[in-house]
C-alpha cells in the first residue's frame, strides 16, 4: 500500500527516479522561514492582484505587506519556504550574494526573469508529491533536504530548529547559508530584536556543529550593529576577541565532512581584519576580484588545532566583506566604485 499511487514511476531505477525529483525539486537555494502574524491573503486570491505579479511569491515589500494580511483571524506561527531567485539570468556572482538576498523583503526585482507562464515559479509545489503515498515521501523529502542549499535569516528561528524539525531531516541537510542579525559591541537594550544579542551569538556557534552533522558547506553573514571604536588595531583586538576567536573555536568543531565555510563580515568589521592580513584598509576599487568577492583568509591557530575536541579537517575558512554599514569615503581609501563611478553612502 506504501506505494499504491506511486504508479509506473516505481518501475524506474532508485537512480533515475532520484535524478528526476532532483530536477524537480533540489538543486536550488530555498528559503526557510517562520513568522508569528495575521493570515496572509491565500494564494489563490494574490494571484488575481496584479500589482503583486512582479514581487517573490507574490507579495509586496513587507512595509506594504499589512494590506494583505486577514486582520480578523488570530495570529498564529506560520512557515514560509520558497526557490531564492536573487540570481539574475546572467548568473554572475555579483548577483548571487546570499547577505544582500532580497526575496522575502518583497524587493527582489529578479522574480520576473524566472518566472514562466506559471504565477507560482517562486513557490517549490512539492506539497502535493510528498503526500501522495509513503515512498513518494520518504524520496522526495530526502531530496529537499539533501540537494538544496538551505537559507535562513531567522536566528531566532536557528536557535528552535531541535523543536521545530525533526533531528532526521536536520542530519539530511548538506548546504546552508544563514544570516545572522546582531549587536556585539555593546549592552542589550530595550527595543533589541531578540536572540540578537552576544550570548546569542555563542549560543548559536555552540549549535551549528551538532544541529547539521552532515554539512558539506556553510556560509554565516554576521550583519545588524557591528561597530567597534577606535583606531584600526584597537578594532581588530575588539574584533578578534568578540567576532574571531569564538568563530575559529565553532570551524573546529565542526564535522570533518564539512568541504568549505565562509563567514561575511560588514564592512566596519572587515576593515580592521584587512588591514591586518594585509597592512592596508582600503576596499578597492571594485567589488570583484577575478570574479570572486573580496575576501581574506583566516587560518586556524595551530596551538588550538592539536587540541582535544577539533573534528574538523579544515585549515582555516575564508572571511568575506560583506554587508555595506559604512559611509564609503574615497579620499581615504575606501572607496567602492560601482560600473557607473559612483559612490554610495549607506548607514543602517
Amino acid at each position: 500500500m506504501a506505494s499504491a499511487n506511486y504508479g509506473l514511476f516505481q518501475l524506474l531505477p532508485y537512480e533515475i527516479r532520484r535524478e528526476i525529483l532532483m530536477y524537480a525539486f533540489g538543486n536550488r537555494t530555498v528559503h526557510m522561514d517562520i513568522r508569528y502574524d495575521h493570515p496572509v491573503m491565500p494564494l489563490d486570491k494574490r494571484i488575481l492582484d496584479p500589482d503583486l505579479k512582479s514581487y517573490h511569491v507574490l507579495l509586496p515589500p513587507q512595509r506594504q505587506q499589512r494590506r494583505l494580511l486577514e486582520k480578523r483571524k488570530p495570529k498564529k506561527w506560520q512557515w514560509q519556504s520558497s526557490i531564492c531567485h536573487r540570481k539574475g539570468h546572467s548568473g554572475g556572482p555579483m548577483f548571487d550574494i546570499p547577505f544582500y538576498d532580497q526575496c522575502h523583503d518583497g524587493e527582489n526585482v529578479w522574480c520576473g526573469f524566472w518566472r514562466d507562464e506559471r504565477e507560482t515559479s517562486c513557490f517549490i509545489g512539492i506539497m502535493g508529491w510528498l503526500v501522495s503515498c509513503r515512498r513518494a515521501y520518504m524520496e522526495g523529502i530526502d531530496v529537499l533536504y539533501s540537494t538544496n542549499t538551505i537559507h535562513m535569516a531567522n536566528t531566532t528561528m536557528i536557535r528552535n530548529l531541535p523543536r521545530l524539525l525533526p533531528a532526521q531531516r536536520l542530519a539530511s541537510i548538506r548546504s546552508v547559508e544563514m544570516l545572522w542579525n546582531l549587536h556585539l559591541f555593546r549592552a542589550d537594550k530595550l527595543g533589541d530584536a531578540p536572540d540578537s544579542g552576544t550570548s546569542a551569538f555563542h549560543a548559536l556557534l555552540d549549535m551549528i556543529p551538532m544541529l547539521f552533522p552532515n554539512l558539506r558547506k556553510l556560509y554565516i553573514s554576521l550583519q545588524g550593529e557591528l561597530r567597534s571604536v577606535g583606531t584600526l588595531d584597537e578594532r581588530y583586538g575588539t574584533v578578534e576577541a568578540t567576532i574571531l576567536i569564538p568563530l575559529d573555536a565553532m570551524v573546529r568543531s565542526l564535522s570533518a565532512n564539512v568541504q568549505t565555510c565562509d563567514i561575511a563580515v560588514p564592512y566596519t568589521v572587515y576593515v580592521p581584519i584587512k588591514h591586518r592580513a594585509t597592512g592596508h584598509p582600503g576596499l578597492g576599487n571594485r567589488r570583484l576580484r577575478n570574479k570572486v568577492w573580496e575576501r581574506v583568509w583566516r587560518e586556524l591557530p595551530h596551538v588550538a588545532l592539536e587540541g582535544a575536541g577539533c573534528t574538523t579537517h579544515l585549515a582555516g575558512f575564508w572571511i568575506y566583506r560583506g554587508f555595506q554599514d559604512m559611509c564609503v569615503d574615497p579620499a581615504v581609501g575606501y572607496s567602492d566604485l560601482s560600473e557607473e563611478g559612483d559612490y554610495e553612502i549607506i548607514w543602517e
